[in-house]
């Protein structure tokens, strides 16, 4: 009877370590990409060009990459978590680069038809080509 009770015991201990750990890694905070170092520097309309091209050539060159686009805002939009986007203009008149600001990043300064840089991270297609994490 010990044995189980030894069994159990250590049981419970290895939960509570792994969800201690599980906890940790959930509530980890992200590191901001304006401390990260850029991987590729790019205009809006080349970047989306790439992928209107060969989404899986673009994708091994950009996704997952600290990108520094920079490009015409054609829209500012919230997204549906409460964050702020903004859209840049391409070569296609519908669909651009949707840039997804940080938490915290302050954009009431930026007008439609204003040129600016973003440093975000690519996350690949998605009707728009889409940066998140994103600075100005």
């Amino acid at each position: 009877m010990k044995s189980w009770k030894k069994v159990i015991l250590i049981g419970f201990i290895l939960g509570l370590i792994g969800g201690s750990i599980g906890l940790y890694m959930y509530f980890k905070p992200v590191e901001s990409t304006s401390g990260m170092e850029t991987d590729v520097k790019i205009s809006a309309t080349e970047l989306f060009d790439a992928y209107s091209a060969n989404e899986n050539e673009a994708n091994a060159k950009y996704l997952g990459k600290v990108l520094e686009v920079s490009g015409e805002v054609m829209d500012i939009r919230t997204t549906d978590a409460g964050r702020t986007a903004l859209v840049l203009a391409t070569s296609d008149g519908m669909f651009g680069i949707q840039c997804e600001l940080e938490e915290g990043v302050d954009a009431t300064s930026v007008k439609s038809g204003q040129n600016i840089t973003v440093k975000g991270v690519c996350s690949g297609l998605l009707l728009d080509v889409v940066l998140t994490r994103c600075t100005l």
